[in-house]
């Protein structure tokens, strides 16, 4: 009798290892999966921030471009012979065309990122407002052919602030990018 319950128990011992054995496999693939899910999300998820964050500097140079352009042209005024809706004209087409381009690539990025891009991203959005408040507003042909000491100062402020907040959001994306992707720490994959 004594052979028969070594055997039971040998099978019984068995069964319950290969039963043990078969659920750590499968808690084991289980988790490997999800791994591998939030990997792919990760590596998904870089790939759409470096497109928002290449889009943002992008749309902000080709705004603080056509800034300065619209500066240089009406800072003293209306040009002789210019047409006083043209300037308001000038000045709605920045708004509406480089302005909304940067605005719609912060969205994008604010909708991606991290908080600490998005902090940046909205002092490079404020950085924006504070240009476009710095632009002149030109009615007349200006009657002394200069801008004044206040107006310029305010524009080269602005300027400042511009290219402050685009170095610090260039300098955010850059290490946000940069730095690996971890799975299953805060602030690493997600």
């Amino acid at each position: 009798m004594t052979e028969a319950w070594a055997a039971i128990i040998a099978a019984i011992a068995g069964g319950v290892l290969g039963i043990g054995g078969t659920l750590a496999g499968v808690v084991t693939s289980r988790r490997q999966t999800v791994d591998q899910a939030t990997v792919e999300h990760g590596q998904w998820l870089r790939g759409q921030r470096q497109t928002a964050y290449t889009e943002t500097l992008a749309a902000w140079d080709t705004f603080l471009g056509e800034a300065q352009q619209f500066w240089q042209r009406y800072e003293f005024g209306l040009p002789e012979g210019s047409i006083p809706h043209e300037a308001s004209r000038h000045r709605n087409n920045l708004l509406r065309g480089p302005g909304d381009r940067v605005e719609k690539a912060l969205d994008a990025t604010i909708l991606l990122s991290r908080q600490d891009v998005v902090d940046v991203a909205e002092q490079l959005r404020s950085a924006m407002t504070r240009v476009i408040a710095a632009l002149p507003t030109p009615t007349a042909p200006s009657s002394t052919g200069m801008s004044s000491p206040e107006q310029e100062r305010v524009w080269e402020d602005a300027l400042n602030a511009a290219q402050q907040s685009r170095d610090a959001f260039y300098r955010k994306a850059r290490h946000t990018q940069r730095t690996p992707p971890t799975v299953g720490t805060k602030g690493g994959m997600l």
